[in-house]
């Protein structure tokens, strides 16, 4: 479902030690030049870069364009998808469900999803995939087939099409970037919470945090502000639009993979800007 090819416009968070300029500075002229490089050899767009402190923006920058065809320029308030930088938070999901006693990253995930029960491994072993290993990328969990994934409307449709695919490997036995694994822990904190994913999401994270324009289902005025992702084509060189159709549409399932939107002034932007 996530093509980890995919270059995008580029949303930078930098450490408030990155900073020589003073604060009320646009940019850092250093960090600027880094990231003039990458646009320059046509690795990326564009980019915002952020300097932040524990409690404040220290400096914002915006460098590039935001869409090349249409020559649009990047700003402080652009959207991004943010793909696999959604992966944390469904980890941060299952770890504060830990905390509240609902769940051990130890548990097998067939304690919360029955159907896993009857997964077998290469080897025709039981599977007992545990949380851990789905959000480590050890499970060996299959993939499932792209069709059959882009046919799922929530998170719970995706498990019979993860369990119909046959496992990679044994569990624990090797590392594999998986997608799956994650998007069944983000139905595991479906089940032990009771909220669709993308609602604990935003009431235990997002909101808490004043993060107003980071969601997983984009409005009509967050669309006006994308960030076009892009491709860097092997053999030319040059940027092409990559589509995320899979991600941000509701009657589609909040991706713990990669389904998240967001702005790189969060939560200042939101605080200034008012609701959506």
């Amino acid at each position: 479902m996530f093509k980890r090819n995919v270059v995008c416009a580029l949303l930078l968070l930098l450490p408030a030690f990155a900073l020589a300029a003073e604060p009320n500075e646009p940019g850092n002229p250093a960090i600027r030049a880094a990231v003039e490089k990458f646009i320059d050899a046509q690795d990326i767009s564009g980019a915002v870069t952020v300097v932040a402190a524990k409690d404040k923006l220290l400096a914002v920058d915006t460098i590039g364009l935001a869409d090349i065809a249409k020559k649009k320029p990047m700003e402080p308030d652009s959207l991004f998808w943010i793909a696999s930088m959604t992966k944390p938070l469904t980890a941060v999901s299952i770890l504060m469900l830990q905390d509240e006693g609902k769940l051990k990253v130890s548990d097998p995930v067939e304690k919360f999803i029955p159907e896993f029960a009857a997964l077998k491994t290469p080897t025709g072993r039981p599977a007992q995939i545990t949380i851990e290993q789905i959000l480590t990328h050890t499970s060996g969990l299959g993939e499932g087939g792209s069709g059959a994934i882009k046919s799922a409307h929530t998170l719970r449709d995706l498990i019979p099409i993860y369990l119909a695919s046959p496992m990679q490997y044994e569990p624990g036995a090797r590392w594999k970037y998986t997608q799956s694994g994650i998007n069944v822990a983000a139905r595991i904190v479906e089940v032990t919470s009771g909220l669709p994913f993308d609602e604990f999401v935003n009431k235990h994270i997002l909101k808490p945090l004043g993060m107003k324009h980071t969601t997983f289902y984009p409005n009509k005025k967050q669309r006006s502000h994308l960030a076009t992702p892009y491709i860097k084509d092997k053999e030319t060189g040059i940027l092409t639009a990559a589509p995320y159709a899979a991600y941000g549409i509701k009657g589609q399932p909040p991706f713990g993979n990669a389904g998240l939107f967001s702005t790189g002034p969060e939560p200042a932007l939101s605080l200034s800007n008012g609701d959506d």
